[in-house]
């Protein structure tokens, strides 16, 4: 049996293959001035298929911790492609909608 070869896994080609990804995606969206960034643009991807889920939602979706989600949304809201607003039913929790 062959041991473990870390610098041949499957993990790791996936991993660097993500990263390739979001860097040739922000080179392209710099080339086109579009305002966002890879991970800018995956939330509001994810906000097109899914209006109004609270940050909590939005960050599983994503696979980012909530902190790092929040300063995304903060940095969108700012540019006005998105609003927040408070959850009717719970109001420690933001929902997140796209603007016009």
């Amino acid at each position: 049996m062959k041991g473990y070869d870390y610098n041949k896994s499957i993990g790791l080609k996936v991993v660097t293959l993500s990263r390739l990804i979001g860097f040739g995606l922000n080179k392209r969206f710099r080339e086109l001035n579009c305002p966002l960034t890879f991970e800018q643009w995956k939330i509001m991807t994810a906000l097109n298929y899914q209006e109004g889920i609270s940050q909590n939602q939005l960050a599983e979706i994503v696979e980012k911790d909530y902190t790092t989600v929040s300063k995304i949304v903060n940095n969108l809201i700012k540019k006005n492609m998105l609003r927040r607003t408070t959850d009717v039913d719970d109001k420690r929790t933001y929902n997140v909608f796209l603007t016009k």
